[in-house]
């Protein structure tokens, strides 16, 4: 259509939802950086405000995400399309029951500041490991303030009825007073010791640390508790995972809390890989919803 415009002006007008991640406007968009495009999300993913409020309120775009599913609600209603997955696809993601105890528990929380519709998420992946096979347990992938993952966690450390098997770690950062002061607060408030540790990411590209754990993956040793599969903090968890591909530009935060969950809980595979394995006073939890 462009050669059949004359003049010194030329308007193409196209509304539409982008609901698939290939579709002719995006490649119009690829194509032609220089083009204007006025994006408008029907609502903030965050607070649930939405963008037509004279029409809709907050509680509308919460029913929709229950009614459809988040990943269709967030293609349909805020151009954020549901990625298929190169590297890491749907077919690998095995669900399954829990076993009812662990050689190990490990749980990442991959830090975020803020809370805004286009920051990163705070990630907190419980994983566990039996037979050399590893059990997403609960997580918690939302994009807020640092408090309210520290307030997940506190819950969580209240449901584990004094076991002490779960190691609890998050990535040092370069605001680390400001987030031990949120952790010193949430202690008090709930009344429960963390024992949160500081560890430092290993001098590796991110996605060579991701991609590690594909070879989990491909050969069947990765299990998703079956009870999470309508979980919101799960499903925002899978999105970011079948986005991971050479050059991706989305969001990382779950997969990369996973990374180094593996990471530490290979570890305890390859100490027990020749000895027999104590399970006996392993890690249980009081709440019985992700058991």
């Amino acid at each position: 259509m462009i050669p059949t415009m004359d003049g010194p002006r030329r308007r193409f007008l196209m509304a539409n939802n982008r609901f698939h991640p290939t579709m002719i406007m995006t490649v119009l968009m690829e194509r032609h950086p220089k083009w204007r495009v006025d994006r408008v999300d029907a609502y903030d993913p965050v607070t649930y405000e939405p963008a037509w409020k004279e029409k809709y309120d907050a509680q509308y775009y919460r029913d929709r995400e229950e009614e459809i599913g988040v990943m269709a609600a967030r293609a349909e209603y805020n151009n954020d399309p549901h990625i298929e997955g190169s590297v890491f696809t749907e077919d690998m993601i095995q669900w399954s029951r829990l076993p009812g105890s662990y050689d190990s528990v490990v749980a990442h929380w991959d830090v975020a500041y803020s809370d805004s519709s286009s920051a990163d998420s705070n990630a907190v992946r419980v994983w566990g490991v039996r037979d050399n096979r590893f059990y997403l347990i609960d997580c918690f992938v939302r994009q807020s303030k640092m408090k309210a993952a520290v307030q997940w966690i506190a819950m969580f450390q209240k449901e584990l009825n004094g076991s002490s098997t779960l190691r609890w770690q998050y990535e040092s950062q370069f605001w680390n007073d400001e987030l031990d002061r949120v952790i010193d607060e949430v202690e008090i408030e709930e009344g429960v010791k963390l024992r949160l540790r500081k560890v430092d990411l290993p001098r590796v590209n991110k996605f060579d640390r991701i991609m590690s754990t594909h070879p989990l993956y491909q050969n069947g040793r990765v299990y998703y508790n079956e009870k999470l599969k309508a979980h919101f903090d799960t499903q925002v968890g899978l999105m970011q995972l079948y986005g991971i591909e050479p050059g991706y530009k989305t969001h990382d935060d779950a997969p990369d809390a996973d990374e180094r969950c593996f990471a530490e809980l290979g570890k305890v595979t390859r100490r027990n890989k020749s000895k027999d394995i104590n399970r006996t006073g392993a890690f249980r939890r009081n709440n019985s919803r992700q058991a």
